[in-house]
Parts: C-alpha cells; structure tokens; sequence
C-alpha cells in the first residue's frame, strides 16, 4: 500500500512540475489527456505514464515538452518511439532518469504516438506507411493521445439575382463563446478559420442593399469522419466550404385586395386585411405585413429580388363571411411588381398579375 501510494504521489508531483515549467505556454492549442490504448490497459497502465504538451500559443516556432515515465521495467533494455499523428517516425527515446522519467521538446501542436518497446524491436518501416504494428511481446505499450478534429470553414457569397460575387460583405460569428467576423474581399471570399471544433455554427451575412442572411456551417464528430475502421489515429482536418446567395433589395411589390360581396355579387375594397410576404428562412426578419388602406391597397419596398417568396392573404372575417386564405410562390425581378387578388365567400381566391419588369 505504500509503495502505491509513494508512486501516486510521484505522478502527482511530476504532473504538478511539469505544469510549473509550461505555465508560460498560452491557451489557444490544446493538448487534452491520452484517451486511447492499444494493448492489455492494465499492463499499460502500469508500463508507461505520460504527460502531453501543456497549451501553447499559436506562433509559429513556440516549444513545448513531452514529459512521462516508465514503470516496472529494465530500464537499459526499453525505448520510447515517437511518431507524428501522421505515422511518420518522429524520434527515439533512449535515455531515461534512475526513477524512469523522460522528457522530448515538441513543437506545439504537434500530435504524437508513443511506444514503450524493447530495444530489439525496429521501429523503421514497421509503421509507415503500412499502418500501426501489431501489439506484440517487443512492444510493451501503445499510447496515442486524443484525436481530434481541425475543422476549417469558408466561402462564396453570391448576388442571388445575378450570381456576381459580393464584396465588403460583414460576416460574423460565434466560436466557443468568443465573437468574430471577417468581410469579403473583391471575390467575396470569406474565411471563419482552420482549427474549429466539431459543432454547428451560425453564420450572419450583412451588407446594405441586400437582405441579412443567416447560414449554418458543420464541422461533423471525429467518429464520422473516421469511420468505425480507421487504423490512422490522430488529428484530422475537415473543410466546410459554404456558398451564400443573397438577395438585392431592388424590388418592390403592390396591388389591391377586393373581395366578392354574396349579396350584392360585386367586388368591394378589402379594407384594414393584412397582407403578408413570407421570405426564406435563411433571410432574417423573414416575414414582412402589411395592411391594406380603405381601397384595398397594399405594398412593400425594398424587398429581395428572389423567387423564393410567397404573398399571403390570411383567413379573416368580413361581414360574417370568411374569406381566404390564400398564397402564392412569387419570383420578383429588380422594379416594380403589381399584382391584385380576388378573394370569394367561403375561403379561397385568386390572384392576378397586372404588371412586372420585362424579363429579356
């Protein structure tokens, strides 16, 4: 019992040390806990601890260090093999402390797999590029530490009337709670990042002149990118490349709204109705109203030229008769649009185009 704890007190105390000498790496990589082995856990376990590379800065040229020790071993007859996520063979540990620790300068965020294995075993060529050895009597443990996925999402945006690309549009977002934004270039190209985590992100598009969009943007789980069968470990990058078409506010659209009186089986001014324009979801503000003056008129301006629009009259009551609902899928061109709509006793109706652009 003692002998266990003195070795749980070192592990701690090695642990603690090491943070001590990292304390000056930043936090925008990291670096979480070993989560897989290969071989017998329990054997490894006792073989072969390790501490992975404490958070570092994103700088290009910034250091970290790979510290562990070997337990319950000889330690003249035992190395440490290092090799990049990758599977190239990165370095060889063969000179340990008398208490069996070890320690490697790494370049931050660089991904490792460690092997505790017998002097006799040749790592070269074993492992690259034919995969992973095989757990055998000359390899005593195997660790990777956590894999993880880089994720990288950019894009497009489009003018959705003539497909041009849009420039100086703003586009903003929220990534483990930290805002930011970039604004498209004269290609209106956009870039969010190349080190995202898996999640769903929403995106929000923004330039005057055209409708405000919103868009999601995947970065899928490691365990779907892998596959159940994926010998290669380690890190894995995944791009999300988005295309954003926003509308231009260059339409505008009115008409009347009359309804057929049952009585005098005339059409009379639809008055105080209100008058809806449905938008794509991915618009913000999506649902524009209006409501029609004493003659019946409606109208809405600056509107997206699209033909992902819908014009409704919802259901009402007027003089004891119900009337509507009706609607209608609508492709407005830059200009103005008139249509008016005939709605019956009874629900239902119908409309009718009077004038639009010319569409040459």
């Amino acid at each position: 019992m003692k002998t266990l704890w003195f070795r749980s007190m070192l592990f701690v105390t090695l642990i603690i040390s090491c943070c001590l000498a990292l304390a000056g790496c930043g936090d925008k990589i990291q670096n979480p806990p070993i989560t897989r082995i290969v071989g017998d856990l329990n054997q490894s376990a006792t073989l072969l601890e390790i501490v992975l590379p404490a958070d570092c800065d994103d700088v290009a040229g910034a250091n970290s260090s790979l510290n562990g020790r070997v337990n319950n071993v000889d330690l003249d007859q035992v190395k440490v093999v290092m090799y990049t996520s990758g599977g190239v063979h990165y370095g060889t540990l063969r000179i340990f402390a008398d208490n069996g620790t070890f320690s490697m300068v790494l370049p931050c965020d660089r991904r490792v797999r460690l092997i505790l294995a017998h002097y006799a075993w040749d790592p070269e060529g074993s492992l690259y590029p034919t995969g992973p050895p095989a757990v055998s009597d000359t390899i005593l443990a195997t660790f990777w530490d956590i894999d993880r996925v880089l994720g990288g999402i950019s894009g497009l945006v489009r003018n959705a009337f003539d497909n041009s690309l849009v420039q100086d549009v703003e586009v903003s977002w929220v990534i483990d709670d930290s805002p930011d934004q970039d604004t498209t270039g004269i290609d209106g190209f956009f870039v969010v990042g190349s080190k995202i985590p898996s999640g769903t992100y929403e995106f929000l598009f923004s330039k005057a002149g055209f409708a405000q969009m919103t868009q999601s943007g995947v970065i899928p789980p490691l365990a779907e990118i892998q596959g159940p069968n994926n010998p290669y470990p380690g890190d894995i990058t995944y791009v999300e490349n988005l295309e954003i078409r926003m509308p231009p506010l260059t339409a505008s659209l009115s008409g009347h709204i009359r309804l057929i009186d049952p009585v005098l089986t005339d059409t009379i001014a639809a008055a105080n109705i209100e008058v809806q324009l449905l938008l794509n979801d991915n618009i913000t503000s999506n649902v524009l109203k209006d409501t029609t003056d004493a003659e019946g008129f409606y109208s809405f301006e600056q509107v997206p030229a699209a033909d992902i629009l819908s014009l409704v009259v919802p259901s009402f009551v007027f003089e004891a008769y119900t009337y509507g609902p009706i609607d209608s899928t609508l492709e407005l061109l830059p200009g103005s649009t008139v249509i008016d709509a005939l709605l019956s006793a009874g629900g239902g109706g119908s409309y009718r185009l009077i004038s639009e652009p010319d569409r040459r």
